[in-house]
């Protein structure tokens, strides 16, 4: 879905923002875009009538203003605002715009929790790991879980596991890598999790998981190699300033960091 955003339209002087994704827009082509590549993701937002007033005094668009604020009152669904939005301006083409109300059936066909996860995962997607573990948390603690399989489930585990390299610790992200692996079988689940032990240095940990899941040496010469090349990789970084700063994370302790700029390049690697 990805286009060139070019802007008939007015251009705004203050944007409207999106807070659960931290996204800014200027005009009405960027709302249109914004909408249809996150549909999975909005809901409420739509709802605001902050948007309508953005529309009608800041690109100055009364009529599509007016009738939202009219179909936020009235409480129109989703897809009656996100269509009347889309066909206010020339960006999506008549059948982009059909394939789109698609999608919106078949979510509001979607059971609560799966739309959750959608959710969820969006905001993994955008980087949001809060927000992402607030909802992954709220769907694992739910009895309705258990339409996941072991796979889904397993990566949603997974996912949480992700999230907590980036505002937590590695050694509750390595918990949640393994318990995700023995769920979803996904060698990527089980490589995660070597890597974020050997680079926590929990030697006691890393022995049991390779005793306990039968890693051979072979797969790990491979997981070596591949923290061995993130490693050269930020020596061969363009940034000097950036290279140290690396460095001196690891030796001033703090793991977790240092294990998060190089998980990022291993995954770069991949």
């Amino acid at each position: 879905m990805g286009k060139i955003i070019l802007c008939s339209g007015r251009k705004a002087e203050h944007p409207f923002y999106f807070k659960l994704t931290n996204t800014n827009v200027y005009s009405i082509e960027e709302l249109c875009y914004y909408i249809y590549n996150n549909i999975y993701l909005i809901g409420d937002e739509l709802y605001q009538p902050e948007l309508a007033d953005w529309l009608i005094n800041e690109v100055k668009m009364n009529e599509i203003g007016i009738k939202l604020k009219e179909y936020i009152q009235n409480k129109h669904s989703m897809k009656d605002i996100v269509v009347s939005i889309l066909c206010s301006a020339d960006y999506y083409t008549e059948d982009e715009i059909i394939e789109l109300i698609k999608v919106i059936d078949e979510i509001a066909l979607l059971s609560p929790i799966r739309r959750l996860k959608l959710k969820a995962d969006k905001y993994i997607n955008y980087q949001n790991y809060s927000e992402a573990i607030l909802l992954y948390q709220e769907i694992i603690g739910n009895k309705e879980a258990a339409v996941f399989t072991e796979e889904e489930y397993g990566n949603i585990l997974h996912n949480i596991a992700i999230a907590l390299l980036n505002i937590s610790s590695y050694h509750e992200a390595a918990e949640y890598f393994e318990s995700a692996y023995l769920r979803n079988k996904n060698p990527e689940s089980l490589m995660q999790c070597m890597y974020t032990l050997i680079l926590g240095e929990d030697s006691e940990r890393k022995d049991r998981f390779i005793k306990e899941h039968n890693i051979s040496d072979e797969l790990m010469s491979t997981i070596y190699q591949k923290i061995k090349d993130a490693e050269e990789k930020a020596i061969e970084a363009s940034s000097y300033k950036e290279i140290m700063k690396i460095k001196e994370l690891k030796d001033a302790g703090k793991g977790n960091d240092y294990y998060q700029k190089i998980n990022q390049m291993l995954r770069e690697l991949k």
